[in-house]
């Protein structure tokens, strides 16, 4: 999968470096809540860092190369997250169901705490071809280990397992990133906390696909 170009962050290697970097990272996340990427500037980044336009291109080459290193971050924690619950599909009497409940409490935990990020590369997706294709190509790689070991249970219940499979994380993809990185609240305006998203979440992906439910208690 071709990732996002992080050449354009120039490496901070003194101790100050390092701090300027976090605090123009964590200052981005903290914009990102509340408007769009495009919509913030480079000196309004800087400023919530508490740092000068001129510290912040010390790190980045503009604001778009902020932006590919955001993503790369992103990638790089949906590795580290997915491939834990991605890891139990490797155990020989791993339950179907339980690899769906794990899976979903893991994207739930990953979407909410990139909320912002995740929402900005999103919209930006819509008009940029190239990023559409590595959001979905991140998508693939990493739960290719969990649909692998659910389809191979042989527990579907349902004539095209492989199109099940796909069709119910499509959905499950949809459904979280509308709840948690735009606040979708459906009908009546329901609030959903994560547990409730994920535990749901699972319910519909699991009696989609046929799967017994009581298969993912300990």
């Amino acid at each position: 999968m071709a990732l996002p170009d992080r050449r354009t962050l120039k490496r901070p290697l003194q101790a100050r470096s390092v701090a300027s970097y976090e605090r123009l990272v964590a200052a981005a996340r903290a914009i990102l809540e509340e408007k769009s990427f495009d919509e913030a500037t480079v000196a309004e980044i800087a400023g919530r860092a508490g740092l000068t336009v001129g510290a912040f291109y010390a790190r980045f080459a503009d604001k778009e190369a902020l932006l590919s290193h955001l993503e790369a971050l992103l990638y790089e924690e949906f590795r580290a997250v997915v491939d834990r619950v991605s890891a139990l599909a490797d155990e020989p009497d791993a339950a179907p169901a339980r690899l769906v409940r794990e899976l979903m409490g893991a994207i739930v935990e990953l979407y909410r705490a990139n909320r912002a990020v995740g929402r900005a590369l999103v919209l930006r997706s819509r008009t940029d071809a190239a990023l559409r294709e590595r959001l979905r190509a991140l998508n693939r790689e990493n739960i290719a280990r969990v649909v692998a070991a659910i389809e191979a249970s042989g527990t579907i219940r349902h004539p095209d397992p492989r199109a099940a499979l796909e069709f119910a994380l499509l959905a499950q993809r949809s459904l979280l990133r509308e709840a948690i990185f735009f606040g979708e609240g459906f009908a009546h305006g329901r609030a959903w906390s994560d547990d409730d998203l994920a535990a749901e979440t699972s319910r519909l992906v699991l009696r989609y696909l046929g799967l017994d439910e009581e298969e993912a208690a300990p």
